[in-house]
């Protein structure tokens, strides 16, 4: 499991481990709290994340009055390990992931790491987002390590940190297993409902593998059309996953399609970014919703 970083001396340990482990670079959050961070080094944008007041640290700053409850802003930091490496992914580090406030560095500068994977924990994370005011990772769990250095069980996965009183502790942990798209059944309501994805004869350009349109549907076990999108709105969809009683599937909202000029058939998106296909709880005319990104890790 993950572990909370609020308070005092809880890094102490993963410090030792990844300093043993051949990292470098030491992070302190201003208390005596340290990690360390391997020559690989990825750092995502900026999230606002609400917490509520029981789990305030001392001096926290709400960083949005606008908005109610606590705010802070907080960047995903990964840091990857010198020395240990996946024998399964071709020799990828292993890494643990950070989260690191920004906005209320101490008076030397330093942030505060609010929360924290294992080593080994999780890998391939490369996108977050915010949704309800809680920050997510996707990305793959490890299911532990073999004496091989392979991972033992991986899975693509939702990883969350519930600041928002979900739980009874904050922690870094999965919160949804990211399903195939074609074969994902979803248990909403009180029926299940499966995804359809019908195929079109154009085509999206600027995809590597120029891809169909497709529209990304719901229907009943029974084959009933529930909702869905149109083929030009979302592509690229990667999986599925049930969030909070919600359905999702994460791929790329297009933002409209643009013909291709001599191409016959062939369109680009208008503004593609990633993102989430929100399709509420599965019920029948649900409004789907394309809001929230999904912003990327850059790469080292």
């Amino acid at each position: 499991m993950a572990r909370t970083m609020r308070g005092i001396g809880i890094l102490g340990a993963a410090a030792l481990a990844l300093t043993a482990l051949g990292c470098s670079n030491v992070v302190d959050d201003g208390e005596g709290n340290v990690a360390s961070a391997g020559d690989e080094v990825r750092i995502s944008g900026r999230f606002e994340v609400t917490i509520p007041a029981a789990d305030a640290w001392p001096g926290v700053r709400d960083q949005n009055a606008a908005v109610a409850g606590l705010q802070v802003n907080v960047q995903v930091h990964q840091l990857s390990s010198l020395l240990l490496r996946w024998s399964n992914h071709g020799n990828e580090r292993l890494a643990t992931y950070l989260v690191i406030t920004t906005g209320e560095e101490s008076f030397a500068g330093i942030p505060r790491i609010v929360a924290s994977s294992g080593i080994g924990e999780f890998r391939a994370v490369d996108g977050a987002f915010v949704l309800d005011g809680a920050l997510y990772l996707v990305g793959n769990a490890t299911g532990g390590i073999t004496l091989s250095g392979a991972t033992r069980n991986e899975k693509p996965v939702v990883a969350g940190i519930a600041f928002n009183g979900r739980v009874a502790l904050d922690a870094l942990n999965t919160a949804a297993r990211v399903e195939d798209i074609r074969t994902f059944t979803f248990p909403a309501g009180s029926a299940p409902v499966v995804f359809d994805t019908p195929a079109f004869a154009q085509r999206w350009t600027d995809t590597s593998n120029g891809e169909n349109f497709a529209c990304y549907n719901i229907n009943s076990t029974s084959g009933q059309f529930l909702t869905g999108t149109s083929p030009t709105d979302f592509r690229t969809v990667t999986g599925g996953f049930v969030l909070n009683g919600h359905l999702y599937a994460l791929g790329e909202a297009t933002g409209g399609a643009r013909a291709t000029p001599g191409v016959p058939g062939g369109y680009t998106a208008i503004a593609a970014r990633r993102a989430l296909g929100h399709y509420g709880t599965g019920a029948a005319g649900t409004r789907i919703d394309f809001g929230t990104t999904v912003t990327s890790l850059p790469s080292p």
